[in-house]
């Protein structure tokens, strides 16, 4: 029996298709993966202990294995170096996430989300002002993330 070129062809482009499509999913299977067990870890990490200020890790090796773990320590803000960052989405609507450096010590900041501001929809770069209150880790016109 003896097959046309066009045949041919068609039935190469359906294998390659099919096998593209198997590997992407496999790749997708994989990520999602990869994210769970990210996710798994944070969890697990905001379940220990607290981190004393003179507990943190001083070397961004260190620092890695302490991310997403609570710390307490007390300090002055500087709410000047606000920074908002966009495209982070909560609950259906566009906005910003605020994270403030908290300065602990001469030289020592740690960087702290304090929570999320709506986009403002007539200007998207327009974020409504907040100020750190004294004693309080959030500004009042932020939703907690």
């Amino acid at each position: 029996m003896r097959f046309s070129r066009d045949a041919v062809l068609t039935w190469l482009g359906a294998v390659v298709a099919v096998t593209a499509t198997v590997r992407l999913g496999m790749w997708q299977l994989d990520r999602a993966a990869q994210k769970s067990a990210w996710v798994h870890d944070q969890a697990q990490r905001a379940q220990l202990p607290a981190l004393t200020q003179s507990a943190l890790a001083r070397t961004p090796e260190l620092a890695m294995a302490q991310w997403f773990r609570q710390i307490t320590v007390s300090g002055t803000w500087l709410p000047q170096l606000t920074l908002f960052l966009d495209n982070q989405p909560l609950d259906g609507r566009a906005g910003f996430l605020a994270v403030t450096p908290l300065l602990i010590a001469p030289g020592d900041a740690v960087l702290v989300q304090r929570g999320w501001a709506p986009r403002d929809p007539a200007d998207r770069t327009r974020v409504s002002p907040c100020s750190v209150p004294d004693g309080s880790k959030r500004c009042s016109r932020l939703k907690s993330a």
